[in-house]
């Protein structure tokens, strides 16, 4: 999840790629960021507006992709998802051009929370979830070690989420 600063935000008006923001469409951004369920009567007081005008400026921004979507925050440990890995993978010169396709095949697969398009010596960095170490040997067997668009990888695991 996204975490701004939201107090240099609302020291002016935000205009970038065609997009304006004021200090209510700033407030209504920060009061969902820290809770996605925020009733919109509650929004609406906070930033000093009516609820229709918080309504619509809400809708407006969902619609023009400012806010892609409202997500549970999940404790997959206690949903038996012990085991959370980084996978930093190079993938072949030869499949360079295939890169984003690589990351959607990648992402679709059930345990792939998140897939990073990346610059640096790796070239995409994978957020899995498994059950166990074997299920995560596993994956990587199965899903990374036998993708041939895939070079080499390292793994690192998630001790720890702030």
């Amino acid at each position: 999840m996204a975490r701004l600063d939201f107090e240099s935000l609302s020291i002016c008006e935000i205009e970038t790629n065609n997009l304006r923001l004021d200090s209510v469409d700033v407030s209504l951004l920060q009061q969902l960021s820290d809770n996605g369920r925020r009733p919109n009567n509650a929004l609406a007081t906070h930033a000093g507006v009516a609820p229709s005008t918080a309504l619509s400026r809400v809708r407006r921004l969902e619609e023009i992709g400012v806010i892609r979507g409202y997500h549970a925050d999940l404790d997959l440990a206690l949903l038996g998802f012990g085991i959370e890995a980084l996978l930093f993978l190079r993938v072949q010169p030869n499949a360079r051009t295939r890169m984003l396709g690589i990351a959607r095949r990648l992402r679709a697969e059930s345990q792939v929370q998140q897939v990073f398009v990346v610059g640096g010596d790796r070239d995409l960095v994978v957020d899995v979830i498994c059950k166990s170490t074997s299920d995560l040997r596993d994956f990587l067997h199965h899903k990374i070690g036998s993708d041939l668009d895939l070079g080499s990888s390292s793994t690192s695991l998630v001790l720890e989420t702030l």
